[in-house]
């Protein structure tokens, strides 16, 4: 693995962990669990951790199904780091009614080419963000529940 991505990887795993209530081993990675925001996906997946030629779409399906259940979550997450692992597992997840979502991890090199005028930039509080974050998550197809867009405004608190 590129020293980069290693560092990117590494760093993505810690936030996640330090935002988890549970961290649950499985047979290919850490289920990432936050029993406070049950509703997001971002804080509630399956993660499989490094290559793992082994993994097996089946059994990757039933720790998920498995493992979501278990935490009372209506969605099944999994995300898949290693390239050469997705890239395997994705026809079998397509073909099982999964969303593939691709993500794309950028790593700038070079210093910037210029300067940009921050001056107009104001640092609001989370209180003033709240009327936005709720506007925008109640127009996405989920936004008709309160519960779950009061627990995805509730977790930018994190």
């Amino acid at each position: 693995m590129d020293a980069d991505l290693g560092r990117v990887l590494a760093f993505s795993h810690a936030t996640e962990d330090r935002c988890a209530t549970s961290l649950i081993p499985f047979k290919y990675g850490t289920a990432v669990f936050n029993d406070d925001y049950p509703h997001s996906w971002t804080h509630n997946f399956l993660r499989v951790d490094g290559p793992r030629p082994e993994a097996s779409v089946e059994r990757l399906i039933d720790d998920a199904n498995r493992l979501h259940h278990a935490a009372g979550h209506a969605h099944r997450a999994v995300v898949v780091e290693d390239e050469a692992t997705g890239a395997r597992l994705r026809p079998g997840l397509l073909q099982r009614g999964y969303e593939v979502e691709p993500n794309v991890i950028m790593v700038r090199r070079r210093p910037p080419d210029r300067s940009v005028d921050t001056s107009i930039v104001e640092k609001l509080g989370f209180e003033r963000l709240t009327p936005f974050l709720e506007d925008y998550y109640r127009s996405e197809p989920y936004g008709d529940n309160d519960e779950v867009v009061r627990q995805l405004v509730e977790r930018g608190r994190l």
